[in-house]
């Protein structure tokens, strides 16, 4: 119920990325569940994909959100693989957990 995928109609430029985005800004996030929602979005013309990220503010502000994303993203595509890599995704904690 959080993660969707969305294709954009051709020819899949910034215009089509910008409407899709307004309309999924524009939905209120369903109160039932955790407060997030990520949108894979694909079909952009030059082969890429963008990512849409809508997070309540009681879960987030926008610079710890912006924290929580950067931390789990890399241009390395390499980073992910390396055991010496700090990625993690963006909804786990910095420390691990202590079991009793």
């Amino acid at each position: 119920h959080h993660v969707h995928r969305h294709a954009l109609p051709r020819p899949g430029g910034m215009p089509e990325l910008l409407a899709l985005s307004s309309r999924l800004h524009a939905g209120l996030l369903d109160r039932n569940r955790p407060l997030w929602e990520m949108h894979l979005i694909e079909g952009l013309a030059d082969g890429s994909y963008a990512v849409y990220t809508k997070i309540h503010h009681a879960l987030a502000d926008g610079a710890s959100a912006m924290n929580l994303l950067r931390r789990s993203m890399s241009e390395d595509p390499s980073a992910a693989s390396t055991s010496s890599s700090t990625m993690r995704a963006c909804w786990t904690s910095r420390r691990p957990r202590r079991c009793p």
